[in-house]
Order: C-alpha cells, then sequence, then structure tokens
C-alpha cells in the first residue's frame, strides 16, 4: 500500500521505495524520415537494426555509433542514401568502351564508327536477337554488342553513275558523309 505523509504516524513502521526505469525513444532517421523508433528502459539493451536497403543506392552508415545499452536520454541516429553509378560497356574491335549512368538516368549513348561499316544499334546478346532499348539505367553494370553491317556505298554510286552517264556527257565526284552519299556532277556542254 502506498504511503502518505500526510497520514498520521501512529507506530514503527518500515518504508521501501519503489523505482522503475524512465523510458527513452530511439529513432533511426534515413534521409529524414523515420525508418525505425521504438522504447526503451534506461540501460536496456539496444536491439540490432538491420541496415536499410533500397535498389539503385548505397546506405552511408549512421551519423553515430549506436550504444549497447539505452542511454539517460531520448537519441535520434541518422542515416542516408547515396545514388549509385552503374557502367554500359561494349567492345568494338577489341577495343572497350564504357560509360557511366548513375541510377535511373535516361540512356543516351553514342553511336559508335566503325569505317566501312553502318551501325545499326545495339543488342542485349551478340548473336543480335534481342536489341538493346532500354531508356532509364538500371541498378546493375551492363555490356552490349553493337551491330554494324558492311557499307556497300561504292556499289551504289557505281550504279548511280552508270546510269547517268549513258544519258549525260558529264564528269562526277563523290563524297561520303556518315550514312549518306552525295554525287555531285558537273554537265558538260556539248558542241
Amino acid at each position: 500500500m502506498p504511503f502518505s505523509f500526510s497520514n498520521e504516524l501512529t507506530a514503527d513502521f518500515t518504508l521501501y521505495a519503489k523505482w522503475e526505469p524512465n523510458t527513452y525513444s530511439l529513432t533511426f532517421l534515413v534521409d529524414e524520415e523515420i525508418y525505425f523508433e521504438k522504447e526503451y528502459y534506461f540501460n536496456e539493451a539496444i536491439e540490432t537494426v538491420q541496415l536499410p536497403q533500397l535498389e539503385g543506392y548505397t546506405f552511408s552508415g549512421w551519423d553515430v555509433e549506436i550504444p549497447l545499452f539505452m542511454p539517460s536520454n531520448d537519441l535520434v541516429i541518422k542515416g542516408e542514401f547515396g545514388l549509385n553509378s552503374y557502367q554500359i560497356s561494349f567492345y568494338l574491335d577489341e577495343e572497350e568502351y564504357s560509360y557511366n549512368f548513375l541510377y535511373n538516368e535516361e540512356i543516351n549513348l553514342e553511336e559508335p564508327f566503325k569505317s566501312g561499316y553502318y551501325f545499326k544499334g545495339f543488342y542485349w546478346d551478340s548473336e543480335f536477337e534481342e536489341p538493346f532499348n532500354l531508356v532509364k539505367m538500371p541498378a546493375t553494370n551492363l555490356i552490349i554488342y553493337p551491330y554494324f553491317t558492311l557499307d556497300n556505298y561504292l556499289d551504289h554510286q557505281d550504279l548511280i553513275l552508270n546510269v547517268y552517264q549513258e544519258n549525260v556527257n558529264s564528269s562526277w565526284d563523290f563524297i561520303m558523309k556518315e550514312t549518306l552519299l552525295v554525287v555531285v556532277f558537273s554537265i558538260k556542254e556539248q558542241k
């Protein structure tokens, strides 16, 4: 029965103190949002908190060391995620080309150039059966395969020039600009 000092004392008695530990809150914040929160009694063992995971990000760790036992105050422990970078690689004439992209960043690859060939696109496989068509960078490194076909512009040039020279007395020259063949004709006046 609880004792009250306002009661009149009429006999000897013994009082016993009863103590209850205070409780304090432990809060883990990740990128300023609550990840884990729990009330602990003072000096109670703190349970291990699993590190947070998020696809495409790396957890930077906690800003303070986590104590083994709850201190006599509320405690806020902070951590944050850092955005990961991933790589897209391909080989062209035994030389490796690599491009880095942040997770979920839009993928913009430059078309590779190979003299005498047309670039037809990138593929997931070396048999060129499955076109590479990702728009955003996934949370993994990638190896892709460039596909080229032989540039036969000389065959086109001969065909165009033979047809034209049969009909007109002319001289000619050609300019190859990437995948566009430009033929320049000079018409000679007939005397």
